[in-house]
């Protein structure tokens, strides 16, 4: 009897994980279209900005932290898969 009940337990966790896993995946995959629509906004602010040096540095300074929500992201789809 002891034996099943483990097993039980395992398949539960195991369970979890896989719905856990899926949310993550589902989570990413919402993430991707906001982040690329922003990156798109922020080159054609560069492209109407090339004068504006200040401007350029702050843009700069968004797409630095974008591409770390997109590494963050493309790691969690990769743990995912």
């Amino acid at each position: 009897m002891p034996v099943t009940i483990k097993m039980d337990s395992k398949e539960q966790e195991i369970e979890r994980l896989e719905g856990r896993l899926k949310i993550a995946g589902g989570v990413c995959h919402e993430m991707k279209q906001p982040l690329m629509i922003i990156s798109g906004h922020l080159e054609l602010l560069l492209l109407k900005g090339q004068e504006d040096l200040e401007l350029i540095d702050k843009i700069n300074k968004i797409n630095i932290q974008l591409q770390k929500l997109s590494e963050l992201t493309a790691n969690l789809m990769t743990l995912t898969q």
